[in-house]
């Protein structure tokens, strides 16, 4: 499989032409789960949004990660300079925490959110992605399996953040946001219309 760390143009286009016009909360998750007071916190800035959500409990702040993610917010720049504040990658360099640059989306009906641990100051979810394929910008791959993804959790001077390099995840996003981005990036948008169809 090819890797999801080196850089291509073609990938970021994508990506952000994903992020134009997309709404908060537009991922589908399994479980359905959204974000608390999701409708209220959608008049807040994306920052203000996370500040408010990182006080509660950590799976709060799973699910609302989890929902910009799917719903292709979480590469745009508000919803990225937002969770900045959130990630913790290498605590012990002072939060060094950059997004390594995605050459790949996966694509995903929904989730599973599985609490592994939930104590006074971390917590850990593993999360089971509904995997429906893989976009590259060169093509379209079937799925491999379920697709897991940890993440690691710590309160950190009062708020909760995403630590350790093994939290990083690959962008996934929604059959609505991959046909979104699509309709400005590809040019015959059917093929990947007519590739979710198949898979449905």
């Amino acid at each position: 499989m090819r890797s999801g760390w080196c850089a291509v143009l073609a990938c970021a286009a994508v990506l952000a032409a994903c992020n134009r016009g997309a709404e908060p909360g537009g991922g589908a998750a399994a479980d359905r789960g959204a974000a608390p007071a999701a409708d209220a916190a959608q008049e807040l800035a994306p920052a203000a949004w996370l500040e408010e959500v990182q006080r509660g409990s950590p799976e709060d702040v799973v699910r609302l990660l989890l929902q910009w993610d799917t719903a292709g917010l979480r590469l745009e720049g508000p919803y990225a300079d937002a969770l900045m504040q959130l990630y913790c990658y290498l605590p012990e360099q002072q939060c060094l925490s950059d997004e390594p640059a995605w050459d790949f989306v996966l694509v995903v009906d929904g989730y599973l959110l599985d609490p592994v641990l939930e104590a006074t100051d971390s917590a850990q979810y593993v999360i089971t992605f509904d995997e429906v394929g893989i976009v590259w910008p060169d093509g379209l791959e079937e799925p491999a399996g379920a697709a897991l993804d940890t993440l690691s959790i710590k309160r950190m001077d009062g708020r909760w953040r995403v630590v350790g390099v093994t939290s990083q995840m690959p962008p996934h996003l929604s059959r609505h946001a991959v046909l979104r981005s699509y309709r400005g990036v590809q040019p015959d948008s059917a093929v990947i219309a007519r590739w979710l169809e198949e898979r449905e």
